[in-house]
């Protein structure tokens, strides 16, 4: 659909978490995180995409949050350090940086990754103490890191805001950046939207007035439709 091609892992460790991703312990998470990144990774070879698989060139993974924080360190280390995705580039966005993938320190040797890399993950977290940080790797070692707006990229840089990694993103502020969140207003435009043109929803302008009584009337509808008393 416009171009965007869905591709999906097919392994028991997701079928039987399908009601709690989130589920179990850390490692538990990580562990599934880390299938996930490396068939990222080497999806662009093998699956046909658009007719033909990617390639190697002119690449950009984009890893969402703690969860999969290891792809940019196992694209360093299983690829470009062996010549191998040379082109390749990785973003990791972060939601929300106090979740952060912490584990005993000695839990960095189930992640595989070769020896010389296991010191990106500690970190004596002045919350919890020294241990494992998977999302502190992946500050690390990710090419651009994004945060939800330019606020909040400046609030992890800071002591307060941080949750113990802001000396982490001080260290590069160059490659830490905020986008906005947003919509597609071609796509959801309230001014156009078919699905607010009857049962009391009405269409509105994105002025003043219109965000005004268009809301109103729209949540209104959306309270009577559900049964919640209007407020």
């Amino acid at each position: 659909e416009d171009g965007v091609d869905r591709v999906f892992i097919n392994h028991s460790c997701f079928r039987d978490t399908a009601g709690g991703v989130y589920s179990g312990s850390v490692m538990d998470v990580a562990w599934r995180g880390a299938l996930l990144s490396q068939a990222a990774i080497e999806a662009v070879w093998h699956v046909p995409c658009g007719g033909f698989p990617y390639g190697t060139e002119s690449l950009v993974y984009v890893a969402n949050d703690w969860h999969t924080a290891l792809l940019p360190v196992y694209l360093r280390a299983f690829y470009h350090e062996h010549q191998v995705l040379g082109y390749a580039r990785s973003v990791l966005v972060v939601h929300n940086i106090s979740h952060q993938g912490r584990s005993n320190k000695d839990d960095v040797w189930r992640l595989g990754v070769p020896d010389y890399h296991t010191g990106a993950f500690y970190l004596d977290d002045p919350l919890e103490g020294p241990g494992m940080n998977i999302l502190k790797a992946g500050i690390e070692y990710a090419t651009k890191v994004i945060a939800v707006s330019p606020g909040s990229a400046w609030e992890m840089s800071t002591d307060e805001g941080g949750w113990g990694l802001a000396p982490t993103i001080r260290n590069d502020p160059a490659k830490v950046s905020g986008i906005v969140n947003g919509i597609d207003f071609d796509t959801w435009s309230p001014e156009l939207d078919k699905y607010l043109q009857s049962d009391g929803y009405q269409t509105y302008g994105t002025n003043l007035e219109g965000l005004w009584t268009g809301k109103q009337a729209c949540k209104a509808a959306l309270q009577r439709q559900l049964g919640l008393p209007g407020r």
